[in-house]
């Protein structure tokens, strides 16, 4: 049982516990505005302490709809082919509580565990009034005797702190919940579960979509409008935080490939930008794509996966149980999984294949964020915000440039990523406009990488002040989509591409998020040291030179660390950081099913999944 009282927890940067204490009345006056932080402080709801508890409590509420959702990060494995109980599927549940009146704005997504009434499970509630979510979670308090009790955590708003006296950006929840808004990794992977009262995943994505285009609205709105007058503000906030949509991967989602019978097609997410340029707007530069086909051969596809011995793996934890004989046994580096203070994911290097020569869909791939592409929409609809808005924070010339500036690379593009040390903190609202590209491009051509032909700051520069034609982006496209169509027809192109998507979760890999084994292949015929690859323009692959491998190492190692900076170190800064991070926060998606009204949506289920 969850104690009484409801605490707060205050995030450290540094190894030491976070430091938790008793909320008081002042302080939840003032934070618990919020329909779920009036309901913990009614009767004795504060010590509700399973997720069944819970949402029993709105499920027998005639004014709310609820509806629950599931997902297994293990989903693909069949358990009836795995003997014993060892194999961990990490089964999780959501249900969504939504008023029934129009009116109310509020809205409650609780989390729990596939072990639906267990004591010692996480409970994690994200609730939405409308504006903004608070994080609240079932923890365990670093207090001696270390009980368990509800902890409020934060607000969105708190997910943008950057170097602040109390800097709380990717720290606790914001290590998953980066930009403030709920997560849906699994966006476009929707793994099969069967079972009761569990309803369909395509309806989960959308109320995750929708729920980040509200939020966002909210963040463009306290970024940019000025309270007293409505009208811009002198110096809008969170400049940064805004361009790192466009220059950085902040967060990912995954994606798989997409089959019709027998036809199988590549997730175009990751060949360009398609979650941002496929979505409303492609500022001029995309061809027509009805030409261009991206599928692949599934027979060359499983002598690719093999040559790589792709496999999903599944850690090995002290308490973990023990594979019966025959099952494969893997030792790897630190870091293969993210973690942190209370996941320790980091420190793993064990692992049995829990799927040998396997992904569970074919072609995994890391694909750009819906949040980083609603971002920018966002920054691209300023002038929507009311008269005398300039139409973006940085003209479509220069988004245009941004994008074409290693288009090949739409996730984890080192040169994109190192034009995040030019933009300025703060930008001034001068004769209509802001000045912030203006600095950002003089800073640019100040660097002493600007006259190197070979680098970023002097490619970007070559486009930023050539004619801008549309005409000559999209030829360059064409002629890039095209040779990348023409590898994903051949054995050897195939397999190029599947070690390119392998690159890009290696990166990802040691993240806070990436928390279990089984969530993403793992190619084993790969060495732990082996070079990581990025794509060219001509649509083949080469090693990511020693500039971009030093972005990459400074700025991950940052964000799985005690200090986490979402926006990378300065070039010129060299800091060692641990290799530790705060524990991430998920939301999970789901499956489908009609539930039954005499019971509880999740009652059915408990046990169905064994060690979840």
């Amino acid at each position: 049982m969850a104690t009484k009282d409801i605490w707060v927890r205050r995030f450290k940067r540094d190894s030491g516990d976070d430091e938790d204490s008793i909320a008081t009345d002042e302080f939840k006056k003032e934070n618990f505005t919020d329909y779920y932080g009036q309901f913990l402080q009614q009767e004795t709801n504060s010590t509700i302490s399973t997720f069944d508890q819970l949402v029993t409590i709105f499920w027998n509420q005639t004014d709310v709809k609820l509806d629950t959702y599931a997902i297994a990060d293990g989903a693909f494995v069949d358990q009836k082919n795995v003997a014993g109980d060892w194999f961990q599927p990490h089964l999780r549940f959501i249900s969504v509580v939504t008023p029934k009146s129009a009116s109310a704005l509020w809205r409650l997504y609780i989390v729990g565990p596939g072990q639906v009434k267990s004591t010692e499970g996480f409970l994690q509630v994200a609730s939405w009034d409308g504006s903004v979510f608070r994080f609240y979670a079932i923890e365990t308090l670093t207090i001696p005797g270390n009980p368990r009790a509800w902890v409020y955590q934060g607000n969105s708003f708190d997910a943008f702190t950057d170097n602040s006296a109390y800097d709380t950006a990717y720290l606790g929840p914001f290590n998953g919940h980066v930009n403030g808004a709920l997560i849906m990794k699994e966006r476009t992977t929707l793994p099969v579960l069967s079972g009761a009262s569990v309803r369909d995943a395509h309806n989960f994505q959308d109320i995750v979509e929708d729920s980040i285009r509200n939020w966002y609205g909210t963040r463009l709105s306290a970024d940019f409008v000025d309270p007293k007058t409505q009208g811009p503000k002198a110096s809008p906030d969170n400049v940064q935080r805004w361009m790192a949509h466009l220059l950085l991967t902040t967060t990912v989602n995954f994606a798989t490939s997409t089959f019709n019978g027998t036809t199988y097609t590549a997730d175009m997410n990751l060949f360009f930008n398609s979650e941002l340029l496929l979505s409303g707007t492609d500022f001029g530069i995309m061809p027509d794509l009805t030409s261009f086909d991206f599928t692949f051969d599934y027979g060359m596809y499983k002598l690719a996966r093999n040559r790589l011995r792709l496999c999903l793996l599944q850690e090995v934890r002290k308490d973990s149980p023990v594979p019966p004989p025959g099952v494969p046994s893997v030792s790897l580096v630190k870091g293969t999984l993210g973690g942190g203070k209370e996941t320790a994911s980091a420190d793993i290097t064990e692992f049995v294949e829990v799927l040998p020569n396997n992904e569970g869909v074919p072609f995994v791939t890391l694909q750009t964020a819906f949040e980083d592409a609603q971002g920018v929409a966002k920054l691209y609809s300023l002038g929507g915000l009311g008269d005398g808005f300039p139409q973006c924070l940085v003209s479509d010339k220069a988004i245009r440039t941004i994008l074409m500036l290693d288009f090949w690379n739409p996730v984890y593009s080192w040169r994109r990523g190192v034009l995040m040390d030019y933009v300025p903190s703060q930008t001034a609202f001068v004769d209509g406009t802001y000045d912030l590209e203006k600095k950002w491009i003089a800073a640019i051509g100040a660097s002493s990488y600007a006259t190197q032909e070979d680098s970023p700051e002097c490619q970007f520069l070559a486009l930023y002040n050539g004619d801008d034609d549309v005409s000559k982006y999209q030829t360059r496209i064409t002629n890039y989509l095209t040779a990348v169509c023409a590898k994903l027809s051949d054995p050897d192109g195939l397999y190029e591409y599947l070690c390119l998507a392998e690159a890009k979760r290696r990166i990802y890999r040691p993240l806070p998020l990436d928390e279990f084994g089984v969530q993403l292949p793992y190619a084993l015929n790969l060495p732990v040291d082996w070079a990581k690859i990025e794509m060219q323009e001509d649509g083949t692959t080469t090693p990511i030179p020693p500039r971009g491998m030093d972005f990459f190492q400074l700025w991950i190692d940052s964000l799985a660390g005690f200090d986490p900076k979402v926006i990378p170190a300065s070039k010129s800064t060299k800091s060692k950081v641990a290799m530790s991070g705060a524990r991430a926060s998920k939301c999970p998606t789901m499956r489908q099913r009609k539930p039954k009204r005499d019971q509880c949506p999740v009652s059915s289920l408990v046990g169905k999944y064994p060690n979840s």
